[in-house]
């Protein structure tokens, strides 16, 4: 594909890369509980990231997807995976990536939203996406979890939220000075989309609300 080809499709995506990511995230480490470490909207989409087992060798990562259809309807999908290989997220092993599309029903506009959670160390994450007819390379800081005193070993994590239906070709990891730490594609996302977690339909009505999210840093 053109180098061209990519350009509107990746001036699209940066600028929502930008809106997605949140501030610095704080999380307990005495406590096994899911610590929320970001959250955005768009239209009628919004999306929670959390971290759980963060002290420990094998930290989990959850993404929520949850498209409003009213302000007592919605539906949502929900992704989890915990890193599973020891000893664990290192500079030199692939990062934990988490996440997928919202399908909905078949008329449902789509919502693609991506946590990555990297080792200390790490600085920034590259990922390329596609959509199934253009590709775009992506570029994203990854911000600290402050779980320790000491802030230079704490894990690192960020969130790329995409429209449309989206998987990930390729993912790399780079230090502070840019030097490549781990690049590969990524098996459980190699375009073969995530599918959301079994116990939660892909409609479903409320009785009350979702709670709001929290707004999207710039």
């Amino acid at each position: 594909m053109a180098a061209s080809d990519r350009r509107p499709l990746a001036t699209a995506l940066l600028l929502l890369l930008a809106l997605a990511a949140p501030p610095l995230a704080l999380a307990s480490s005495s406590s096994s509980a899911p610590a929320p470490l970001a959250a955005g909207q768009r239209g009628s989409y919004s999306w929670t990231l959390e971290a759980s087992r963060l002290a420990g060798p094998k930290p989990c990562l959850s993404v929520a997807i949850t498209h409003h259809h009213g302000p007592f309807s919605y539906d949502r999908s929900r992704f989890r995976e915990c890193v599973l290989s020891s000893p664990g997220l290192t500079r030199s092993a692939q990062p934990l990536l988490v996440g997928g599309t919202h399908l909905g029903a078949a008329a449902s506009p789509r919502m693609t939203v991506f946590g990555v959670l990297a080792a200390p160390g790490t600085r920034r994450v590259r990922v390329t996406v596609s959509d199934g007819l253009e590709a775009a390379s992506l570029s994203a800081r990854l911000k600290p979890i402050s779980v320790r005193a000491g802030r230079a070993k704490d894990l690192r994590f960020a969130i790329i939220a995409l429209p449309g239906r989206h998987c990930v070709e390729r993912l790399a990891t780079a230090s502070a000075i840019g030097k490549d730490l781990w690049q590969g594609t990524p098996g459980e996302h190699d375009c073969g989309y995530a599918e959301p977690a079994a116990e939660d339909p892909s409609t479903s009505s409320a009785s009350s609300p979702p709670a709001a999210p929290a707004e999207a840093a710039g």
